[in-house]
């Protein structure tokens, strides 16, 4: 896969990784304001995130469990990134916009990509070489 697009999709997997974390886990129980847990712990689970997505599409042939997580990772990511940023830019008066991407969009993207991951794998095993 093309180096700039693996570079793309894991800053995508970093974000969603980083901002899902805090605003999900770190802030529900209330724990964010602890110099570590709260800043350095979702930048991990971020950083974790986009490190599985890019080894991950280093090369199109994958085992059927690895297929799944990666095409749940990589859909909810960019779900996720959509969701969240993209009514900020198209409307900044939305106070509402990234609430999509966090309770809509990232999930969905999440839900909806093992599926497909499993898909593509049975696709990949199917054709030859």
């Amino acid at each position: 896969m093309l180096t700039l697009v693996r570079i793309v999709l894991g800053l995508a997997g970093l974000a969603a990784g980083w901002f899902f974390s805090y605003w999900v886990y770190f802030v529900r129980f209330d724990i964010a304001g602890s110099a570590f847990l709260g800043r350095g712990a979702p930048v991990l689970v971020g950083l974790a995130v986009a490190a599985v997505i890019v080894a991950g599409t280093a090369h199109l042939r994958h085992g059927f469990l690895s297929a799944i997580v990666l095409g749940a990772l990589l859909l909810g990511s960019i779900g996720f990134v959509l969701g969240f940023f993209g009514p900020m830019i198209i409307d900044p008066e939305a106070n509402q916009g990234p609430l999509l991407g966090l309770l809509i969009t990232g999930p969905g993207g999440f839900l909806l990509g093992g599926p497909l991951g499993a898909l593509w794998w049975w696709w990949r095993r199917e054709r030859p070489g």
